[in-house]
C-alpha cells in the first residue's frame, strides 16, 4: 500500500478544509501544515512532510502532477530494487503540458493512458501542441527514508523556484555512481531539447532516459508564472547558489561521462528530442517570453541573442 503525506505550507492554510475533505476517503493520508515565512522554499515543505511518514521509501510528488497506473507500477519495480542494492534511488520524467492541453484534461471525467500516450506521441514527434517541452530530471524521486536523511534531504539553503531538486539529484548521483565527471558537469545550460543537453543535465540522462523509454513519466498541468513574483526571481540566483554548491562538493577528472552518452539512435524515432517540427505557439506572446528571460537570466539571453544559424541542429542531421 502507499502512504501519502500532503505538506500545506499556504500561510493561512486556504486549503486544509479541501485537503481533508479528500482525505477522508484515503486512510493512509495524513495532512500536515508547516507555515513557511517570506518566500516559499519546496525543500523545507518536502523535508517537514518526509518526516511525517512512517514508510521506509519516500516518493516526492507536487500537487500539480498528474500520474498513471503504469508509472505506480515501476514505483513497485523500482523499490525492489534498491531494497536490492541495485540502485541508491531512482527518477521519473515529466512532460510539461500546454495551456490547451491542460485545460483539455481538466474538463475530463477520467484520465486514461491514452490521454498519456497522446502527449507523448505528439512530443516525441516534434509537436509542442500538447507538451511544451520534457523535463527529464524532476524531483519526482523515489529514495529509502534513511537515504534521504543521511545525506540531510533537500538543501533548505534554496529559496524560491528551482535547483533545489537538482542538488539533490547531484548527491544522490555521487552517492551512487562511481564514474569520474568532468569539467563539463558544472555547465548549466538551458534548452527545452534533451539532445542538446549539456553539462549535469546530460550526466543525469544516464538516471532518467531509460525510465522515460520505459514510457513512465508524469503530466505536468500548465499554470501561469507571473514574472514580479519574489519566488520565480530566486532561479537565477538557486542557478548560481548551485553550481557553487556543486563545484566545492566533487572531484572531477578530464574524462567527461556525458560524452560516452550518445542520443544519435534515437534521432529518427524521437523528433521531440531534438527540435519542433511544428511549432503551435510561434509568435503568441514572444515578448513577453522574452522579457521573462531577459528578467530571470540576462546573462543566457544575450548569449542566445547572438548565437547564429549554425547554433542550430537542422533535422536532416539526425
Amino acid at each position: 500500500s502507499i502512504e501519502v503525506v500532503i505538506s500545506d505550507a499556504t500561510t493561512d492554510s486556504k486549503y486544509k478544509k479541501s485537503i481533508l475533505n479528500i482525505i477522508k476517503k484515503n486512510n493512509k493520508a495524513t495532512y500536515v501544515h508547516n507555515i513557511i515565512e517570506g518566500v516559499f522554499s519546496a525543500s523545507k515543505s518536502r523535508n517537514y512532510g518526509a518526516k511525517y511518514s512512517s514508510s521506509k521509501y519516500l516518493i516526492f510528488f507536487d500537487v500539480d502532477l498528474l500520474i498513471n497506473e503504469k508509472i505506480i507500477k515501476q514505483f513497485y519495480i523500482d523499490k525492489e530494487k534498491i531494497n536490492k542494492n541495485e540502485m541508491k534511488f531512482s527518477i521519473y520524467p515529466c512532460l510539461y503540458l500546454s495551456e490547451y492541453y491542460t485545460n483539455y484534461l481538466s474538463k475530463k471525467e477520467k484520465i486514461t493512458q491514452k490521454d498519456f500516450d497522446l502527449a507523448n506521441t505528439t512530443y516525441q514527434k516534434g509537436s509542442n501542441q500538447h507538451v511544451l517541452y520534457n523535463a527529464i530530471n524532476t524531483s519526482t524521486i523515489l529514495v529509502t527514508k534513511e537515504t534521504f536523511f543521511s545525506i540531510e534531504g533537500f538543501s533548505e539553503s534554496f529559496i524560491g523556484h528551482g535547483y533545489e531538486d537538482f542538488e539533490l539529484i547531484h548527491r544522490l548521483f555521487i552517492f551512487e555512481n562511481k564514474q569520474a565527471i568532468g569539467k563539463d558537469y558544472f555547465e548549466d545550460y538551458k534548452t527545452p531539447f534533451i539532445a542538446k543537453y549539456r553539462g549535469f543535465r546530460r550526466y543525469f540522462l544516464v538516471k532518467t532516459l531509460p525510465m522515460y523509454l520505459k514510457g513512465c513519466f508524469t503530466l505536468h498541468m500548465y499554470h501561469p508564472r507571473p514574472l514580479g513574483k519574489p519566488y520565480y526571481k530566486k532561479r537565477t540566483e538557486n542557478s548560481e547558489h548551485f553550481i557553487s554548491t556543486i563545484r566545492k562538493s566533487v572531484n572531477y577528472s578530464s574524462l567527461a561521462l556525458s560524452e560516452s552518452l550518445s542520443l544519435n539512435e534515437f534521432s529518427s524515432e524521437f523528433i521531440g528530442f531534438y527540435c519542433l517540427t511544428k511549432d503551435f505557439y510561434k509568435g503568441k506572446n514572444v515578448f513577453l517570453r522574452k522579457l521573462k528571460k531577459l528578467c530571470r537570466n540576462p546573462i543566457q539571453f544575450f548569449k542566445d541573442s547572438v548565437k547564429t544559424k549554425d547554433s542550430a541542429t537542422p533535422l536532416n542531421k539526425h
